[in-house]
């Protein structure tokens, strides 16, 4: 028996990630149809889905107007074209896997939260740290009882100068006219693993945040509005060039790998946003968050999201009544340190592709999503998604504020 997959934007992750995946790994899944306004990369998924001509469509109104067209939709649209797509795959009665966030804003995510529950719609979020080897060895240890009681944890997310200059200052997640806010955007992975972890609730959330340095009166000394023509390039590390045209780029291995040619990169540093300077770009993200959570059975978890760091890593430490867990996620390795008897180390081998082999896990599951098999407690579905989200969208009212938000008054607002 086959399934039949309508494919919602098709840019890197829709067509390379997700798209590749069902080509190569999913005998019985096959994209049918696919939206997507630019042409180029509408036609590349029609011809290696060899989707027919009448299921090609600029956008997803065209697709979803038509009778239902498939098993299910996998919406990787940027996150303002989540909700209308959400919304009437729902009203169709697809399966949906939608990339995170679920929805930029809350009146929106209310709406698809309470509209799924009432219908009773199957729904897959990507949270997909919670599909790697490495989160799910450090779930186990968990659940193990190795440190006792978990009391606290201490999370850092190393976000690394050159992705946060590529996505937060000049790319598609610059400002919240093209994106949800940061803590949604990037962060919500990051709860999401606190609670699921946790396997708890959170209760308060103290947040802040603010750009500062990524601004015009940062702007070097004889800085040029473009990095091809500017006097203070070569000892910028914001560079155009350092960032995608050098010989040694700073990105982790597997991301160089899949990057266009260099041709193609040149193209996009001399006449796109990514050569741009960064200090006169229309971006308004923070370049540092905090949170300082509290979650039930008095679980304290202090989180630091920067993106003025040297690599990009998670690092988390949690602290336990019998001992604490040190996890390095770029380096896939996790040390346990009880307080009585040896430490041990464990080196977690990763899957194939991005994320830490959490894409391949993702697309698994959604494997099985589809054909109607009973789904593994981890995971991430809409009712499991949503705490990730309240906790984001309480960050950020906490960020804006300057206040404790009391979060079961944001939980209070769904009906599920």
């Amino acid at each position: 028996m086959s399934y039949s997959i309508a494919l919602i934007g098709a840019g890197h992750r829709g067509k390379d990630i997700y798209g590749k995946f069902i080509k190569n790994h999913c005998p019985q899944l096959k994209i049918t149809a696919v939206a997507e306004p630019n042409l180029y990369k509408r036609k590349l998924v029609a011809r290696e889905h060899q989707v027919p001509s009448q299921n090609q469509f600029h956008s997803y109104d065209k697709l979803l107007s038509q009778n239902k067209l498939a098993d299910a939709l996998l919406i990787t649209t940027m996150d303002h074209d989540h909700y209308k797509p959400v919304m009437k795959g729902i009203d169709s009665g697809y399966k949906i896997l939608v990339e995170k966030p679920i929805a930029p804003n809350f009146h929106e995510f209310t709406d698809i939260v309470n509209k799924a529950f009432a219908t009773k719609a199957d729904i897959l979020v990507a949270h997909v740290l919670r599909y790697t080897p490495f989160y799910q060895k450090l779930k186990q240890l968990l659940t193990d009882g190795t440190i006792g009681k978990i009391k606290s944890i201490q999370h850092i997310e190393n976000v690394g100068y050159f992705h946060f200059a590529h996505s937060y200052v000049r790319g598609n997640w610059r400002n919240e006219q093209v994106s949800a806010p940061l803590f949604l955007a990037k962060s919500s992975h990051d709860f999401d693993l606190f609670s699921w972890l946790l396997d708890r609730k959170s209760l308060t959330v103290y947040a802040q945040g603010e750009q500062q340095y990524f601004t015009r009166e940062n702007s070097p000394e004889k800085a040029g509005k473009r990095c091809f023509k500017c006097q203070a390039e070569s000892n910028c590390p914001y560079s155009a060039r350092h960032i995608y045209l050098d010989k040694h780029l700073p990105w982790p291995q597997e991301i160089i790998d899949s990057m266009p040619p260099r041709y193609q990169r040149y193209l996009g540093v001399r006449f796109t946003n990514l050569g741009k300077c960064v200090y006169q770009c229309d971006n308004t993200m923070p370049e540092i968050l905090t949170a300082s959570l509290n979650y039930e059975d008095n679980i304290q978890v202090s989180f630091t999201l920067t993106g003025l760091s040297k690599e990009m890593n998670r690092t988390t430490t949690i602290f336990g009544t019998k001992g604490e867990l040190r996890a390095d996620f770029a380096h896939s390795q996790i040390r346990l340190m009880p307080f009585r008897g040896q430490e041990k180390t464990f080196e977690v081998t990763k899957k194939a592709g991005a994320h830490g082999g959490g894409d391949l896990g993702l697309m698994e599951h959604f494997d099985g999503f589809i054909k109607g098999g009973n789904l593994s407690k981890d995971a991430s579905t809409l009712e499991e998604s949503i705490e990730s989200h309240i906790t984001a969208f309480a960050a950020e009212q906490s960020r804006i504020t300057g206040k404790t938000v009391e979060i079961n008054n944001l939980r209070r607002q769904l009906k599920y």
